[in-house]
């Protein structure tokens, strides 16, 4: 006769104890299963079957790089101690690729990638022989998007080049790590990263200006949420009962934890908010500027110009953030004349090209030089009224 083990009664793991004790052991397993597979993910990131895509992105980040450095034939970007670049001989509006062939690229390596993961989830744990064909399927149209990129960057100005970089690291980061996932439950959510790169991929500038403008949108986005928050730092929500509580009530009522401010940061907060109104205001003419025949600004400003603003927008919503974070907090006077000083730098190159975008003699650029003074008066009123400030 065989032994027979028998079984627990059920009641017996129904108990407090037992219910914690598999608790327990249930996230010791787990544990060890997400340990497992990571070790196993780790083991085959060497020799995956897409791991090539690697090595070919790298050449072609070489030559992207290289041409930034050289200026690749179309306008450089400006020196730091002015805004008016060398003429470009490549034309502000010239598509560099149309957009037809970036959907027709993106469209091809989409549906590599849907056939790879169908062949991986079908395989399980899938040797790299066994899905040899749609890895080499994802391999030719990487390959299509790869020399897609190197076509454009011919004639491309700087913030396009950094787009195209942008757009093939992270393409290829998903093209490797989907191979490295094979044989893993979470393979379709790496799928799902590779299908999103390919929608960035075809959403790529076509040409200087779109590249430009869209460097430059991103700032005032950047710009607008610094805005937001100092704004709301100004005035308690609507709907807050501030002060008002019973004595039934928590003594930390209100809906919200707005703090009254003092004087001299309030001034602070207000000065810095007309600056970054102001900054708005010259970026938005900037970006309107980037739209082929649109308007007076468009047909004065080149593509290099543009470009230099760009840039410099990037470094002035920088800086915007640092000073809207020193603002809000203990407003260290040590923490706040760096930024503030890279803010004035950026602001006047984009306010300085005389009669070019955004000049001296433009509206905008006018209020913005005027609210910078306006910011640096109200700083060192906040610095001197500071308890650690020195008679």
């Amino acid at each position: 006769s065989h032994l027979r083990v028998q079984p627990p009664r059920a009641t017996a793991w129904r108990s407090p104890c037992a219910q914690a004790w598999l608790g327990v052991m249930a996230d010791h397993i787990m544990a060890d299963h997400v340990a497992d597979e990571e070790f196993h993910c780790k083991e085959r990131v060497k020799d995956h079957v897409l791991r090539s895509a690697v090595e070919q992105w790298a050449e072609v980040k070489a030559q992207l790089a290289e041409d930034a450095l050289l200026g690749s034939g179309a306008a450089p970007c400006a020196p730091a101690a002015s805004l008016e670049p060398p003429p470009s001989p490549v034309p502000a509006s010239a598509l560099v690729a149309p957009p037809e062939e970036l959907r027709k690229v993106a469209k091809r390596y989409t549906q590599a990638i849907a056939q790879f993961r169908d062949a991986a989830a079908a395989q399980g744990i899938a040797t790299p022989p066994a899905l040899k064909w749609e890895a080499g399927e994802v391999l030719e149209a990487f390959g299509c998007c790869l020399e897609t990129l190197l076509r454009m960057r011919v004639g491309a100005c700087v913030c396009l080049l950094d787009e195209l970089r942008d757009v093939g690291s992270r393409m290829t980061e998903a093209t490797d790590l989907l191979g490295s996932a094979v044989g893993l439950p979470n393979i379709k959510i790496h799928a799902g990263i590779a299908v999103d790169c390919a929608k960035d991929f075809e959403k790529i500038s076509p040409h200087n200006r779109a590249a430009t403008r869209k460097r430059i949108n991103r700032s005032l986005a950047v710009l607008r949420e610094s805005e937001t928050q100092l704004t709301r730092s100004l005035s308690p929500p609507e709907g807050s009962n501030m002060g008002v509580c019973s004595d039934e009530e928590d003594l930390d009522c209100g809906d919200s934890d707005f703090q009254e401010l003092e004087a001299p940061q309030r001034c602070l907060i207000e000065a810095l908010v007309c600056v970054t109104i102001a900054l708005e205001r010259v970026l938005q003419e900037a970006s309107q500027a980037c739209i082929p025949d649109k308007g007076v600004l468009a047909a004065l400003a080149t593509v290099g110009l543009l470009e230099a603003v760009a840039l410099r927008a990037t470094e002035a919503s920088r800086a915007v953030q640092g000073l809207t974070t020193t603002a809000l907090g203990d407003l260290e006077a040590a923490h706040f004349l760096a930024p503030l000083a890279e803010l004035r730098a950026a602001s006047e190159a984009m306010v300085g090209a005389g009669g070019g975008l955004g000049g001296a003699g433009s509206q905008a650029g006018t209020e913005l030089l005027a609210d910078l003074d306006e910011l640096d008066a109200a700083f060192a009123a906040a610095a001197a009224a500071a308890p650690d400030a020195s008679p």
